[in-house]
């Protein structure tokens, strides 16, 4: 699912290239079977089954912001998708999907000049939906964070994440830990740099998404942690801020993808 996901959410991004689906394939791949897949689900299933659906919601929101109005029918869909993974029961996962989510619907209705009254309109639209996905397991699940045993650990049991040197495995895996939930292959990587340099659409706020997502995912090693511990909601709850790699991954597959469509028409634009 998670690569059948992404390979649609691709095609649509990468509509009008002509190897859309060559794209498309490469960043299914690279997400679905890259270091953060083959890292925490063995340990834990609930954080791959909360993360499939996020090229799902990620679609909804790009097919909801095509043109200059917003489409209400896809808006919906991607509050449905988010509310599958608050339901699969790994909430820090769907916590940073949720913030991803909104983030890029605020970059897409930026992007389409759609206007800050349909974005609070269309993001209180998204919000209910993934609430009425939600709201069979709402109440039980606030009141687990609550009660939890976590609810009572200080600031710095709550800060920890990657060391420094973890992200090295963005080249070389296993050369510091068993585990290299960041690596996603050295041909990925390429691609990503392609994406950047020509500055193909959408690339630059998935690479800030992906800069954000690393930062945040060395925890209190970084002083990022001690200024977002108290301004974002939520974040106090979670413990293993190196689950962070999920916003990673993801940006750096949807980069690939970018990269590798924009690497196809590289040719064609030189002989022009």
């Amino acid at each position: 699912l998670y690569s059948l996901f992404m390979y649609a959410f691709m095609r649509r991004l990468t509509l009008g290239h002509k190897q859309t689906h060559i794209a498309s394939l490469i960043a299914s791949v690279v997400i679905a079977y890259g270091g953060y897949v083959s890292s925490y689900p063995p340990l834990q299933l609930a954080v791959l089954e909360a993360s499939i659906w996020f090229p799902l919601g990620a679609l909804g929101i790009l097919e909801a912001t095509r043109t200059n109005s917003l489409n209400w029918r896809w808006i919906a869909f991607a509050g449905f998708a988010l509310g599958l993974s608050w339901l699969a029961g790994h909430p820090q996962t769907s916590w940073f999907m949720t913030y991803l989510l909104v983030a890029y619907l605020a970059y897409r209705v930026y992007q389409q000049r759609i206007g800050w009254r349909q974005f609070i309109i269309g993001l209180i639209g998204f919000g209910i939906i993934t609430l009425g996905v939600t709201a069979v397991t709402l109440l039980p699940g606030i009141e687990y964070l609550l009660q939890t045993s976590r609810e009572g650990l200080g600031f710095s049991q709550k800060g920890n994440g990657f060391p420094f040197k973890d992200i090295w495995q963005l080249v070389f895996p296993g050369s510091v830990s068993l585990w290299s939930p960041l690596y996603i292959g050295i041909p990925a990587l390429f691609f990503v740099g392609v994406a950047i340099f020509r500055n193909a659409p959408e690339s630059r706020f998935w690479l800030i998404v992906a800069i954000i997502g690393l930062i945040h995912s060395v925890g209190a090693n970084s002083s990022f942690y001690y200024v977002t511990y108290n301004l974002i909601p939520g974040l106090r709850f979670f413990r293993g801020q190196e689950r962070a790699a999920f916003v990673v991954a993801n940006s750096l597959a949807i980069l690939t993808g970018i990269g590798v469509a924009s690497a196809t028409t590289w040719t064609n634009q030189a002989q022009q």
